[in-house]
């Protein structure tokens, strides 16, 4: 998958563990000529995205695809799936057990 690739393809060494967990909460939504469409989680995810780690995805990205291509980044609250609620035993909030 490219998104991987590309993700896997940033510098760690360029970009801190603080700025690197932001990643895994974003969604490639498209290509559309030399701009790449990434979906965030929320409003902040997004400003994150746009401010500190633009220059680290344009870059991995351009490096990729072979060509200059800018990030432009949307907020889609479905962008990243909602992992399930961890199951609780009977006795952790007042059932029986």
């Amino acid at each position: 998958m490219v998104w991987s690739s590309v993700l896997d393809g940033i510098d760690n060494d360029a970009l801190p563990a603080h700025q690197r967990a932001w990643l895994p909460q974003t969604r490639p939504l498209g290509l559309i000529e030399d701009t790449a469409l990434i979906a965030a989680p929320n409003e902040f995810t997004k400003k994150v995205l746009e401010s500190r780690l633009y220059p680290a995805i344009s870059k991995a990205l351009s490096a990729h695809l072979g060509r200059e291509i800018r990030v432009a980044v949307t907020v889609d609250p479905t962008a990243v799936p909602t992992p399930p609620p961890t199951p609780t035993s009977p006795g952790s909030y007042g059932g029986p057990g």
